[in-house]
């Protein structure tokens, strides 16, 4: 799993839990319902340990959204 155009949202948000820490996520993500958390949770549990190089191109494509809707 290193290809980062293939992968899917769930994957992306997961990683992104991982990255940034539950709680701090959770604060971004506030539009979630309880359920879309409990699975991006549990996999974010499966996918193990994530590429430094995904990591870091999730963590850009999160905060290029987040900047482009600041302006918008």
């Amino acid at each position: 799993m290193t290809d980062f155009n293939s992968l899917p949202g769930l994957d992306k948000a997961a990683i992104l839990f991982s990255v940034l820490g539950e709680p701090l996520a959770l604060t971004l993500f506030k539009e979630l319902s309880e359920k879309q958390i409990i699975k991006i949770r549990i996999r974010s549990k499966e996918m193990g340990v994530i590429a430094p190089s995904l990591r870091k191109e999730v963590l850009e494509e999160y905060y290029f959204k987040i900047v482009s809707e600041k302006y918008e």
